[in-house]
């Protein structure tokens, strides 16, 4: 895989950046580095910023969106996440160096990781303001979790909690083994495929499991053209960023 990256290159770090093949971008006054993914080791440092863990989504991200009775008033209503597909995952070690792991598809797999978010500061503002606009998600409060970005109840505006939507068997999860009751709950997802122009460092938190590939298999995949885009196929970083 190949692709753009932006990261965080101090001042005073600019000329060892570019003797390693990083260039600015004048307009959006960031480095970035575009070649093949596993050179993103390379540039580590800037890229992960002290996170012992960063993942680098790849061509596209999702909204995931599925469909749960509220615990509360047990009328029908919609939940979303988000999720990655391929990615890179850099490691930070003990010592301050990294590695990095490439997770790509390969034929006959193309694997889906859904995600979630408690702080909505971790979310690209233009995926923000569509799933704002789109669902019932804001912040909430949890009495497991305090504060936190959360989906709500359509008709009462409960808060539907995250550990269950995220962690444990929901209509979001592939939890239970792989089967006509797992393939029946992933047809009933709604997932929409949003392309990006460069590659994206995300916080955002999931975890891997072993029915991830089944996801784009039986979900109702759709392009979707985020706003404020003037491509059809992909968004830029600096449309969804604003910058």
């Amino acid at each position: 895989m190949h692709g753009k990256l932006y990261m965080s290159v101090p001042y005073a770090e600019k000329d060892i950046a570019k003797a390693m093949g990083a260039k600015w971008d004048s307009k959006r006054k960031k480095w970035y580095y575009e070649g093949p993914v596993r050179d993103y080791v390379k540039f580590a440092k800037w890229i992960a910023c002290g996170r012992e863990l960063t993942i680098i989504a790849c061509e596209y991200i999702y909204i995931v969106e599925g469909v749960q009775n509220c615990f509360k008033c047990k009328k029908p209503t919609r939940v979303v996440g988000l999720g990655i597909g391929e990615h890179v995952a850099l490691f930070q070690h003990e010592d301050g160096s990294y590695e990095s792991e490439i997770i790509e598809d390969v034929v006959g797999y193309e694997p889906l990781y859904v995600a979630w978010v408690e702080d909505e500061s971790a979310i690209p503002p233009a995926l923000l303001r569509y799933l704002q606009k789109n669902y019932n998600v804001h912040k909430g409060f949890s009495k497991t979790a305090g504060e936190c970005f959360a989906n709500h109840c359509d008709h009462c505006g409960v808060i539907q909690g995250n550990f269950y939507l995220f962690e444990e068997d929901s209509p979001l999860t592939a939890l239970i083994p792989d089967g006509p009751e797992l393939q029946e709950k992933l047809r009933k997802l709604k997932i929409y495929s949003i392309g990006i122009d460069e590659n994206l460092v995300l916080d955002w938190h999931f975890g891997y499991g072993d029915n991830d590939g089944l996801y784009l298999k039986y979900g109702t995949i759709k392009d979707l053209k985020l706003p404020p885009s003037q491509y059809d196929d992909v968004i830029t970083y600096e449309e969804l960023y604003g910058v």
